[in-house]
């Protein structure tokens, strides 16, 4: 029964952060119309529905480190200062005994799985309903391996 306040909680930056983004890559000129079912609050509903989901199966991935926003410049991109952000996190999350947790942009899900994260629970475009579904790309939802998911 905790698990829905807590995955709100946990969520909600999650998901105006996503949103945020992606309707930057969708419509990047503010004067540009929005799709209207891309509301904040439609992006909000359905990803706590979906991200929930994802979240909570199984329950020891509710305690994680998410790692959120991370991004390099391109002009430094490929000199490793990437995967250094990356490592710091799951080194935290090693630390604590608990797994990482990232949301990748499009194109950029190979790079966290050789970084560690090879749980792939699903998709922030995934679900009935789901008004990113179509829209936007991306949105792998990975996981580094922990004990408990070998039990």
């Amino acid at each position: 029964m905790l698990i829905l306040p807590l995955t709100g909680l946990v969520i909600s930056p999650l998901i105006s952060i996503y949103h945020n983004f992606f309707l930057a890559l969708i419509t990047p000129n503010r004067a540009a119309s929005r799709p209207p079912q891309l509301t904040e609050e439609s992006v909000r509903q359905a990803l706590i529905r979906v991200l929930g989901a994802l979240y909570a199966s199984p329950p020891h991935r509710l305690t994680n480190w998410s790692l959120n926003c991370l991004a390099v410049r391109p002009k430094y991109q490929r000199l490793g200062h990437g995967r250094e952000l990356v490592a710091w996190g799951v080194d935290r999350a090693r630390e604590e005994g608990i797994a990482a947790s990232v949301l990748a942009a499009k194109g950029k899900d190979t790079f966290y799985r050789r970084c560690g994260f090879t749980e792939l629970a699903g998709w922030a475009t995934d679900g009935e309903g789901n008004p990113l579904k179509g829209v936007v790309e991306g949105g792998a939802v990975m996981f580094t391996r922990v004990k408990e998911d070998d039990l």
